[in-house]
Formats: structure tokens, sequence, C-alpha cells
């Protein structure tokens, strides 16, 4: 017991060391949460109708309404190129703006315009005839 009490001067830095680690990093994850927040808000507060978004679930699309209810803001998003479909989720979940015009790759892994998307697509349609025959 009376070990304890005697306490040489590599154990007193730990310990120093050890009590500082405690009390600083809960105050920095506070900081950072934040700024964090802070962000998110100002995020949240610049979205309009048309912008394209991107979810924290993966969700990709255009905003096609803006609504404010009882539980809080929601807005609708208009997701794929064909077959539209509409999603409305809460401004919480936007994770981030996105690019208005995205970029298509090819097989090839090359970018391709949409006009040479548009004839891609026919080509392969044909393609596709003449293997079916």
């Amino acid at each position: 017991m009376t070990n304890f009490l005697f306490v040489g001067g590599g154990d007193i830095i730990l310990l120093v060391v050890l009590l500082a680690l405690l009390i600083l990093y809960p105050v920095l994850m506070i900081r950072r949460n934040k700024k964090e927040q802070q962000k998110q808000k100002e995020l949240v507060e610049s979205l309009k109708v048309g912008e394209y978004v991107l979810t924290y679930s993966g969700v990709f699309g255009k905003i096609v309404e803006m609504t404010e209810k009882e539980m809080g803001k929601f807005i609708v998003i208009e997701t794929g190129e064909k077959h539209k479909n509409y999603v409305t989720v809460s401004e919480n979940a936007i994770y981030m703006l996105a690019n208005n015009n995205p970029k298509i790759y090819n097989a090839d892994g090359e970018v391709v315009k949409a006009e040479e998307k548009a004839e891609n697509k026919e080509e392969v349609k044909e393609d596709n005839k003449k293997e079916e025959k």
C-alpha cells in the first residue's frame, strides 16, 4: 500500500498525459461536431429546386419540391433518367450538392457525351436484334 503513495517522476508524467487526454478529447469532439452541424445547416439553407443532390443513403437526383411540415422540412427528389421515380427525404438526409452534369462512361472507361450515348444505345439495340436472328 505504501508503494502506491510514492509515485515516481515517470508515473506522474503518465498520469498528467492521461488526464489531459481525458479532458481534451471530449472538448475537441464537441467542437468538431458543432462545425459539422453548422456546415450541414448552411447546406440545407442553400438548397434550391432544380439542384442535384446526393443523400447519405446514396440516392442521387434533382430537387423538384421542398415542403415545410410540422415534423420539419422535406425534399422531393426525382431520380432516374428513363424511368423517373420520386423520393421524399428529410432535409437532414442531404449529404452534398452534386454536379449538374454527371459524366457518362462507356465500357472502356472513356467519358461519353450525351449525343454519343444516344447513338451507342441505338447501336446496341441493332446488335441485339442481329444476334437474335
